[in-house]
């Protein structure tokens, strides 16, 4: 008996310090000024379903768990679309939770996990007809971690133990959320006016100058775009028109020089 009590005890343990460490975490996400913070909000939210569940507080917050995660990854590749009040429908099963079996919650979580995959490929498709060089999928780990939490998915249909895999995962994404710098580096400026072409290629050197963008031995036009949160087909046209400089379809990382003359003293 006493290796069962044993066991008992530890995951009584692990549960609880997950669902301290996890609110913790999800207040902090949730309440910090960052840029992306609508994104946060959905993921701490997100976080604190975890934890919830598996603090052993209640599991009728759980059909929420897939929901969020999807309106995380639409906010960080879509980000100019709004939450809107019919986005509140995905919500509606949170008023059966109660009478909702647990592998048809899970089900539901591994769909919309599979729906915020499919986010992340339309962010590439919308890419692929502008994209001058070889793209550094900038969602690739994000696109890993979902795979990863959909196993952890179907892994917990044979217990409740194995849910605190899937918030170790959420306190993992939340830790890197908060751990990862401010994106300074925005380009406040019309996108398709080609009137001040040399004013943009002007910011767009302060920019790279500014952050050391140019240190980057492995950027390309596409990775600076996503730093820069402009379009690669805008970026392209500032550096066509600003600065008369292009890339060819061959070219997959930036060329010294350019970068070199992209941190020269203005």
């Amino acid at each position: 008996m006493r290796p069962y009590f044993f066991h008992i005890s530890l995951y009584d343990l692990a549960s609880m310090g997950t669902l301290f460490s996890g609110m913790t975490l999800a207040l902090l996400l949730g309440f910090s000024k960052r840029v992306g913070q609508t994104a946060n909000l959905f993921l701490s939210s997100a976080l604190a379903v975890m934890v919830l569940k598996t603090g052993g507080l209640t599991p009728l917050l759980l059909p929420a768990l897939g929901p969020l995660l999807y309106f995380y990854v639409r906010q960080l590749t879509c980000p100019d679309r709004r939450f809107r009040r019919k986005d509140m429908l995905h919500f509606c099963s949170l008023l059966v939770g109660f009478w909702m079996p647990a592998w048809l919650v899970l089900m539901s979580v591994i769909s919309y996990l599979y729906l915020s995959h499919r986010l992340i490929e339309e962010f590439y498709r919308r890419l692929r007809p502008v994209l001058m060089d070889r793209p550094r999928f900038a969602f690739r780990r994000l696109d890993k971690i979902l795979l990863l939490l959909g196993l952890c998915c179907v892994i917990s249909l044979l217990g409740d133990p194995f849910y605190l895999t899937i918030a170790f995962i959420g306190i993992g994404m939340a830790v890197e959320a908060m751990l990862k710098p401010d994106s300074g580096v925005r380009l406040t400026m019309p996108k398709t006016d080609s009137s001040d072409a040399k004013e943009k290629g002007r910011r767009l050197k302060e920019v790279v100058a500014a952050n050391r963008l140019y240190e980057d031995p492995e950027l390309t036009l596409t990775t600076l775009a996503v730093k820069l949160t402009i379009h690669p087909h805008d970026l392209s046209r500032i550096m066509n028109m600003g600065l008369e400089r292009n890339f060819s379809r061959s070219s997959t990382l930036f060329n010294c020089r350019w970068s070199l003359a992209m941190a020269e003293p203005l």
